[in-house]
């Protein structure tokens, strides 16, 4: 259930969420057209470069975003 997920999430001291910014928002359409990704991969990748440059993700799709390192959750 996405409630349950949500609340697993929240729960995770170090995680945090990043708030949808104007910046976030015209990264996200740059990154989309650059790299054909779909809007919310492109939304995950977009504020993951301008955070830290990092996402956590199995999803090959980031391997082609040049700005982002992309860590497996299986090597965590």
């Amino acid at each position: 259930m996405i409630s349950e997920d949500l609340t697993t999430f929240k729960d995770i001291s170090n995680l945090g969420e990043a708030p949808l910014t104007v910046d976030i928002v015209l990264k996200t359409s740059e990154i989309r057209e650059k790299y054909s990704l779909t809007y919310f991969d492109s939304l995950h990748g977009a504020a993951a470069i301008l955070l830290d440059g990092k996402i956590i993700s199995s999803d090959k799709v980031y391997k082609k975003v040049k700005e982002l390192k992309v860590i497996n959750p299986l090597k965590l």
